[in-house]
């Protein structure tokens, strides 16, 4: 079989795609999502609610001079309205509300608004969890890939992944029984949430370790820039899909959002399967062709050079003004995309008003921006 890197590569790549896609649904739901969390708030969460209702509603025109017992009659029974509304999913659109009278409409847009601070925030906790996990992920992984290799240890960091996607969707009783055994103020199904999304931060952060670590093993140097280019495009691919994907499996009218979770898992564990069919290490590969062979490794260090060289301690390599450099473009930019990953949602349907229709090609739209060809332009394939 010719060029069977390049089949590596591309296995890499839709690891790559599949890894977003499982990450998006979370944010990409999170409008639907968001209408869950608020019909289970906590006796603290519709008090604080209703705390900011008050506050805004007593300054509000039309509002100010009535008495406190007044308002909270007031905000008392708009909220009880929206949240029967969001039961049954009819939550009044823009015409709706534009064909309200003066005050009723500033009456139900504080509360909506009081509603989306507080779920804001309590959205802000799962995606905290994901990233807590995804820092604490990658050196426990990249330790296991070191000591079973990336034919057993890729699939492991796949399955943890894409289980914790699938598990996504008993969130409410997971968080039941872990509100069961930790008592925190934190409603269940938040906590549910953030313990999926935790596991599934921890099982995506050995992506990268994992196929660069594959990239390693199949490339020659002076092609690994164009292999890491390819495996690291999935990122932006899978951004700009997942959308579309995700767009075609809920249905807003009704709740529904877990699909999603549950197939982009199991297209997980498909990919698991091939892997472990298609994937070995050069030296054992049955198809690999000898000229293939002698060419990936035509670079590679002797045992003994290898040793000579010696090992480099992490901290070392901040002298180098290369590695401050690319740290420092992270630093910088990665907020911005984690913003397009996590908020842009949420942010265009509530802040904006954008119907939940247009939202996902404005979502997709945004990730066409990360779309570029990094590293692809370093290396050339034969």
């Amino acid at each position: 079989m010719k060029h069977v890197r390049w089949y590596v590569a591309g296995l890499l790549c839709l690891a790559t795609i599949i890894n977003y896609v499982d990450r998006q649904t979370w944010s990409i739901t999170a409008p639907i999502v968001s209408n869950v969390i608020k019909q289970a708030f906590s006796q603290d969460d519709v008090a604080a609610v209703k705390a900011q209702a008050l506050r805004d509603l007593a300054s509000a025109e039309g509002y100010a001079g009535k008495s406190a017992a007044v308002l909270r009659k007031i905000v008392d029974e708009e909220y009880e309205r929206q949240i029967a509304m969001l039961k049954t999913a009819q939550v009044p659109g823009d015409q709706e509300l534009a064909r309200m009278p003066k005050h009723d409409r500033r009456r139900c847009e504080l509360i909506k608004q009081a509603l989306d601070d507080r779920v804001k925030a309590l959205i802000a906790l799962v995606m905290l969890a994901f990233e807590i996990g995804y820092i604490l992920g990658p050196t426990p992984l990249g330790w296991l890939l070191d000591r079973l290799g990336t034919r057993r240890g890729y699939p492991i960091t796949m399955a943890l992944w894409s289980a914790a996607g699938i598990i996504t969707v008993l969130s409410l009783q997971i968080g039941n029984s872990i509100h069961a055994l930790f008592p925190v103020a934190v409603i269940p199904v938040v906590i549910g949430f953030a313990f999926c999304r935790f596991i599934l931060g921890v099982g995506e952060a050995g992506n990268w370790p994992a196929a660069i670590k594959s990239i390693g093993e199949w490339f020659p140097t002076k092609e690994r820039s164009f292999a890491i280019g390819i495996f690291n495009s999935g990122s932006s691919i899978g951004a700009f899909a997942a959308p579309f994907i995700i767009k075609a499996m809920i249905d807003a009218d009704k709740n529904i959002w877990q699909p999603p979770y549950v197939v982009a898992g199991v297209i997980g564990y498909l990919w698991i399967v091939v892997w472990l069919y298609f994937y070995h290490e050069p030296e054992k590969h049955p198809l690999l062709r000898k000229e293939e062979y002698a060419y990936i490794t035509s670079d590679r260090l002797g045992q003994d050079s290898a040793e000579a060289l010696g090992t480099l301690p992490w901290y070392e390599g901040l002298k180098y003004r290369q590695v401050r450099g690319v740290l420092l473009s992270r630093f910088c930019a990665e907020n911005v995309w984690k913003f397009s990953m996590y908020w842009l949602p949420l942010y265009l349907t509530q802040a904006r008003g954008v119907k939940l229709n247009d939202m996902f090609m404005y979502v997709a739209l945004a990730a066409l921006s990360g779309l570029n060809p990094r590293g692809w332009t370093e290396g050339g394939g034969i």
